[in-house]
């Protein structure tokens, strides 16, 4: 027969009634969690549906742009910039280069600001654009 050492933390021997409401907790706690577990499962599970047709769509996206460009996203990139009719101010590492009204972006994706001088294309890929409210 095998002895199972009380680490309750109290000293002395447990009455009969205290080690069966230890092990009630006890069971009590792993039904918890195996519930717990069994939620955490659930949820997982359809995070990795939601994953593995995010992933799926996006192939189909890469596989598009790859063969067609930029072309056939651009209305809908249009539709959520938020820029689009507001002050911008350009800048590359840091200095300004162009600042003007953001008016979208060419069938190449590359941002159109109409500034002072005429319709400037940012065709770097190093640049960032801010709000021209939020520099001076």
């Amino acid at each position: 027969m095998t002895v199972m050492a009380d680490r309750g933390g109290k000293a002395g021997a447990r009455t009969g009634t205290e080690r069966i409401r230890k092990l009630a907790q006890a069971a009590l706690n792993a039904d918890v969690t195996v519930d717990q577990v069994d939620t955490i499962l659930v949820g997982l599970s359809e995070t990795l549906v939601d994953l593995n047709n995010s992933t799926g769509n996006l192939d189909a996206t890469l596989a598009r742009f790859a063969a067609d460009g930029f072309r056939p996203f651009r209305q809908q990139w249009l539709a959520a910039h938020a820029y689009a009719g507001r002050e911008v101010v350009l800048l590359e590492q840091g200095v300004e280069v162009a600042r003007g009204l953001a008016v979208g972006i060419d069938d190449n994706g590359q941002l159109q600001i109409d500034t002072a001088t005429g319709l400037r294309t940012a065709t770097t890929g190093d640049v960032s654009l801010r709000l021209a409210e939020q520099r001076p």
